[in-house]
């Protein structure tokens, strides 16, 4: 499992270069599907097709847009703000605040990978201490200081994982938990899907979504106009929660 998501991390890396017009779809592993891409952005408006739709909408999307200035003889990259995004099967469409710059993209399918054909992995459901998990997950990079059982997104700027919020749309795509503690820039393992019992949690057992407050989730949606509606799983009891993260996030 972590062999897939090490390629997928390698996908992230390879669009953050604006290498524009290469269009690369995935196969070494059977049963991803994956495309990435660089484009340059010439009107507000910017629309994809994939090539093949992806059933009931069930696959990851990343997205970052930028712009270039020359600071001081150094080219600068600036974020260009992402707006009316909608997200279908067969492709996406949105709007960018600036009509130029560059927009890149990776898409992959929702695919569930084991070692052993026939094998079905299985989440527990109970744990007899705090701060355990099960599930499948990855290593990555902190962009800041993560505890265990904050809810993170992955910066395509730095190439590393923060503290999610649904504060805004980029700091919303919430897609793992920290499962350890990292200073800044050190390496652990983060929760992609899977059970996880944090102690510090206090759920109901109910729906669970995106905090406004960096790295927290909460019984309660979001409500004022401008946040963002991302629902990440469903609390068992008061610590245990079932991670499964949403790919559609919608504002208020």
């Amino acid at each position: 499992m972590k062999n897939l998501y090490s390629r997928i991390l390698a996908l992230i890396i390879f669009i953050y270069f604006p290498i524009i017009g290469i269009f690369a779809q995935g196969s070494e592993v059977p049963g991803i599907i994956s495309y990435s891409k660089t484009d340059t952005i010439t009107s507000t408006t910017f629309s994809v097709v994939w090539p093949v739709p992806f059933p009931d909408n069930d696959y990851f999307l990343y997205i970052r847009a930028w712009t270039e200035e020359i600071v001081n003889g150094s080219t600068v990259q600036i974020t260009n703000g992402i707006y009316n995004f909608s997200q279908t099967e067969s492709g996406f469409s949105l709007n960018v605040k600036n009509a130029d710059g560059y927009l890149s993209y990776l898409v992959v399918n929702n695919f569930s990978y084991t070692d052993q054909p026939g094998s079905q992995e299985t989440y527990k459901n109970s744990f007899s201490i705090d701060q355990s998990y099960s599930g499948t997950t990855i290593e990555g990079t902190a962009g800041e200081t993560l505890a265990f059982g904050d809810f993170i997104y992955f910066d395509f700027s730095f190439l590393k994982w923060k503290k999610a919020s649904a504060s805004a749309y980029t700091t919303a795509r919430c897609k793992g938990i920290s499962v350890s503690t990292m200073a800044q820039d050190s390496t652990g393992t983060i929760l992609l899907e899977g059970t996880i019992r944090n102690d510090a949690w206090n759920w109901t057992a109910s729906d669970v979504w995106l905090s406004t407050s960096a790295g927290q989730a909460s019984n309660t949606p979001p409500s004022t106009t401008g946040e963002q509606i991302l629902f990440i799983g469903t609390a068992l009891d008061a610590d245990i929660l079932l991670f499964k993260p949403s790919n559609d996030i919608g504002e208020l």
